[in-house]
């Protein structure tokens, strides 16, 4: 995961913030306009003298249910906020730790991602290299070939494979070719 993954978590935290305090700013304002439409009412029922008992009751009623129900919707809406934040925050723990841990491989060489070059996979682990190969094509240019006994398999299911496909068994490799190296050395008259 690159800087750029832990960028667009950020970015999306942020504007998740931002919509959340918008929506809690929506719902402050709709319960100022229906205060004040409340406020408008008593002062019109004050006008008539017959009913403003019982209709004062009901609007009380009625701004109690309104703030209870703004209440419930708020708490729920902070709740559903910070629910996403947690998750959103920890989302972001994981791609920082996973960003540094790759950052660290890559610096010691030993990187557990394929080179963005490569396109195979195999799907299986080399457990050792048993020879290798140039391979010369008219009209292309040479390439080395490394024959490789899979983890798990026979020796006759082995497949010669190019070097840059085997990304993920380099120190395989290594391996065969010190061991060629010391076996060219050992027979090799001096």
């Amino acid at each position: 995961m690159s800087g750029e993954g832990v960028s667009v978590v950020e970015q999306a935290i942020a504007s998740a913030k931002r919509s959340h305090k918008e929506v809690l700013a929506a719902l402050d304002a709709r319960l100022g306009k229906a205060e004040s439409a409340m406020v408008e009412f008593d002062t019109r029922l004050e006008d008539d003298v017959v009913t403003k008992g019982d209709l004062a009751a009901m609007v009380e009623e009625l701004r109690e249910q309104l703030h209870g129900a703004l209440n419930v919707m708020a708490n729920q809406i902070r709740g559903e906020i910070l629910e996403n934040l947690d998750n959103m925050s920890a989302e972001l723990t994981a791609l920082r730790e996973e960003v540094k841990e790759e950052a660290e491989a890559t610096e010691r060489g030993k990187s557990h991602r394929a080179p963005a070059y490569i396109t195979t996979s195999f799907g299986k682990v080399v457990d050792s290299i048993k020879a290798k190969r140039e391979v010369r094509a008219k009209l292309m240019p040479k390439y080395t070939e490394h024959f490789a006994k899979w983890k798990g398999l026979p020796t006759s299911k082995a497949t010669w494979e190019k070097e840059g496909s085997l990304w993920h068994g380099k120190d395989k490799i290594a391996k065969f070719e010190q061991e060629e190296l010391a076996r060219a050395t050992r027979t090799s008259p001096i």
